[in-house]
């Protein structure tokens, strides 16, 4: 898993948009948050579409929830398109099984649904 695994990012006025595509595993996890590291500074939020992402292996999500450090996006500016989805890319394994009303439980970063604008 992971060698379909694409990155995309564009800084906005409000942060920064990354766009995950493919499925996502270990590899995957370092990949996205060496991007969040060479392009966020700080300052808005970070917002991870997640629609485009295939199967989501366990230990990914586990390895990128743990390499997320608060202090490089704090918490409430790391966002996720998809609640379920980001979810599962928190580490949080059960998510997958979860109904879609559960999903504002607490996590250890804020998920927020976020609307992407088209230009």
């Amino acid at each position: 898993m992971g060698n379909n695994f694409k990155v995309t990012t564009r800084k906005v006025k409000e942060g920064l948009h990354i766009v995950v595509s493919g499925d996502f595993d270990g590899t995957s996890a370092w990949e996205l948050i060496n991007t969040i590291s060479r392009n966020y500074r700080g300052r808005g939020r970070v917002v991870i579409d997640t629609r485009n992402l295939g199967d989501v292996e366990p230990f990914g999500g586990l390895l990128f929830e743990t390499l997320m450090d608060p202090h490089l996006v704090p918490r409430g500016r790391l966002m996720f398109t998809d609640m379920k989805r980001g979810k599962e890319l928190l580490g949080d394994r059960s998510a997958t099984s979860r109904q879609v009303d559960v999903v504002h439980a607490p996590m250890p970063l804020s998920i927020s649904p976020v609307s992407i604008k088209k230009h």
